[in-house]
């Protein structure tokens, strides 16, 4: 008989082993204790064709940014993460992972930064912000400040 293991994302901030919640067949991992999310490259990739945005659409929105806050590891290959700041104007700080593996949000980026792009992208982006608005319950994360 095989043996089939389950393989955990780890949390970049707490070092813990992460829930998946899944929408629309995209999962993300989620912490249980931080409250942080973590995107998989390929979840990423999902995600814009399901806004119809090209690969170069999707890194336009995305610039090097120099912060005093801690560097995170991937959850995937556990190396430093690279620090981004999404769109030109966003104050919003993630962690990218240099080797491509995937996006960190720390708790309450995704509301700010989901707050921060809303009309601002093509209408094919405001469409993964509406499907990120739906699955992670945004909206009501934005109204009550986070």
């Amino acid at each position: 008989a095989k043996e089939y293991r389950m393989i955990f994302m780890i949390c970049p901030v707490c070092n813990i082993d992460m829930l998946v919640m899944e929408y629309q067949k995209i999962e993300v991992d989620c912490c249980p204790t931080c409250h942080g999310t973590w995107f998989d490259q390929g979840e990423l990739e999902m995600l814009t064709r399901f806004a119809g945005l090209t690969a170069v659409d999707w890194e336009n929105l995305f610039s090097p940014a120099r912060t005093m806050e801690n560097s995170r590891r991937c959850s995937r290959c556990r190396k430093p993460m690279n620090k981004v700041r999404l769109g030109p104007s966003a104050g919003v700080v993630l962690d990218r992972c240099g080797n491509g593996h995937g996006l960190w949000f720390d708790a309450g980026e995704l509301a700010l930064a989901w707050k921060a792009v809303a009309g601002k992208l093509p209408a094919s982006g405001d469409k993964i912000l509406s499907f990120l608005g739906q699955a992670l319950n945004l909206d009501n994360q934005v109204s009550k400040g986070a």
